[in-house]
């Protein structure tokens, strides 16, 4: 892409980690590619736990430094850390937090966080959206420049999916006025 960069969008997890690659410009910006990386646990009875977890982050680190390389990211937003309620979901969760740190720091791409309520207010006007709403609001904000995003992603992904998708899309759009991001834009 001439005459911009891109940043992408987030949303971490080990089981579908949803992701979502803008093309920004001075004043605009286009959804270019929109998916989830997925992992499964292993059906091998002989591999504990641990070891399966340790395959999977390799798994999606690779999956993830790819993408950045590829699309030669100039910075990574995502929605902060939530903790769920069970023990074994947070170990997980913090499993990719740590592959998006240490990658953030081994490429130098800085890591942009956004609030879920700033997300849902920025996309929705009200911080008490539905994951559908903030989705129906990316699709009818883009609808024009970034259709061919959508529809390659709908065409390819199961409607599940959407949550981790759309929600590593939202904070990338919610991102858009952070001042790491207005600073990129003042470089184009």
């Amino acid at each position: 892409m001439s005459n911009g960069t891109i940043i992408i969008g987030v949303d971490p997890g080990l089981a579908h980690f949803g992701f979502s690659v803008i093309h920004l410009q001075k004043s605009m910006e286009t959804i270019l590619q929109i998916g989830v990386f997925k992992t499964e646990p292993t059906k091998q009875k002989d591999v504990s736990k641990t070891e399966d977890l340790f395959v999977r982050a390799v798994a999606m680190a690779t999956k993830l430094e790819w993408l950045i390389r590829e699309r030669k990211v100039s910075a990574i937003c995502a929605e902060r850390f939530s903790y769920p309620p069970q023990a074994s979901a947070t170990a997980k969760m913090a499993i990719t937090w740590g592959i998006l740190g240490s990658m953030s720091a081994r490429l130098g791409i800085p890591v942009i966080t956004m609030a879920p309520q700033k997300i849902k207010q920025t996309l929705t006007g009200t911080t008490s959206a539905e994951k559908y709403e903030v989705e129906m609001a990316i699709r009818t904000m883009y609808e024009g420049s970034s259709s061919n995003a959508f529809k390659a992603f709908d065409q390819s992904h199961k409607h599940e999916d959407n949550e981790h998708a759309f929600d590593a899309t939202a904070a990338a759009i919610a991102a858009l006025d952070h001042h790491i991001i207005r600073a990129i834009r003042d470089t184009l």
